[in-house]
């Protein structure tokens, strides 16, 4: 349903909108993923194929990198992909060198991910800033230094 809605691109502010039907991850593979038996399908989580039932689906994960995703304009990407932000990081490291997008990148998932991602992308970019925004919903905001006066009157508060 959020594909074929996604897919007639009434999104105002974009001109070119893409919908990939898959995950990201650091790699390509395809994993098997179990949704919650609800009318909402508010929940679903990765599970082996040791546990696999037939509640699962398969679901193919890409690495952005692989991809070969043509990128026009100012790239931003946001993960909220509850735990796997830095696996999809990972596969996209080359994509984010390239390109220097403006990153928001949700922390809150894994206990690790406060200290782990923000270490990775210091490490991985050069004249970025950072900064954390949140509470129980913490984000990171990485954004290149060529762009933060885009920025300025977001962080007032």
């Amino acid at each position: 349903e959020n594909i074929e809605k996604m897919s007639k691109n009434d999104f105002p502010m974009c001109n070119e909108f893409n919908v990939y039907e898959c995950g990201v991850g650091m790699c390509d593979e395809v994993i098997a993923f179990q949704i919650s038996d609800s009318e909402k399908k508010d929940g679903g989580r990765f599970v082996n194929n040791k546990n696999k039932t037939n509640l699962c689906s398969e679901l193919q994960i890409r690495s952005i990198d692989l991809m070969r995703l043509d990128i026009r304009g100012q790239l931003y990407i946001k993960m909220d992909i509850e735990g796997s932000e830095l696996a999809a990081l990972k596969g996209a490291e080359q994509t984010i060198k390239k390109n220097r997008p403006c990153l928001a990148i949700c922390l809150y998932h894994r206990k690790n991910d406060l200290l782990e991602i923000p270490e990775y992308l210091n490490n991985l970019l050069s004249n970025y800033s950072f900064y954390l925004r949140g509470g129980y919903h913490t984000i990171l905001w990485a954004i290149p230094k060529e762009l933060e006066i885009y920025y300025n009157d977001t962080r007032k508060e």
